[in-house]
């Protein structure tokens, strides 16, 4: 069975880190040393909540958002093609066991259509998270560079 290549999580952490730096240094490019305080303190935040807003805002922009960016695209491809992998192994299990448990084997053909229909349904999600890994890395750096958004 083939898994994708992003089903390794090197890949999409790699891929993630890559759009982190990014991110970052066009950040700084634009906005220069007020960049980190924009992103800490963004506009508005009353000065009794600046520490806790602050460390809330450096955790979730430095460290969750490359962190879930790798996790949803390993997860998402991963999680499908096991279940890809569990249907067609065990479709085949039972269709080559005709002998010993007899008609009761056709039970593997279902098995066997589900993981072909799993198998359609896989290649969309694959499409549809490399669009929506694309999008997010957009939409990070867009709000490094356009902070008013």
């Amino acid at each position: 069975m083939n898994f994708p290549i992003t089903s390794r999580i090197a890949l999409p952490g790699f891929l993630a880190l890559v759009t982190w730096v990014i991110f970052v240094v066009a950040g700084f490019r634009k906005q220069g040393l007020g960049y980190v305080g924009h992103l800490l303190w963004p506009p508005g935040v009353p000065t009794a909540l600046k520490p806790l807003v602050g460390i809330i805002e450096f955790v979730s922009t430095f460290l969750v958002r490359p962190f879930s960016l790798a996790v949803r695209l390993f997860a998402n491809l991963v999680a499908g093609h096991v279940m890809l992998v569990l249907l067609l192994a065990s479709g085949w299990v039972f269709i080559s066991s005709i002998d010993d448990i007899g008609l009761r084997s056709a039970i593997g053909l279902g098995w066997f259509a589900l993981g072909l229909a799993i198998f359609v349904f896989e290649i969309v999600v694959a499409i549809l998270q490399a669009y929506i890994f694309t999008l997010l890395s957009a939409v990070y750096i867009q709000t490094s560079v356009h902070p008013e958004h």
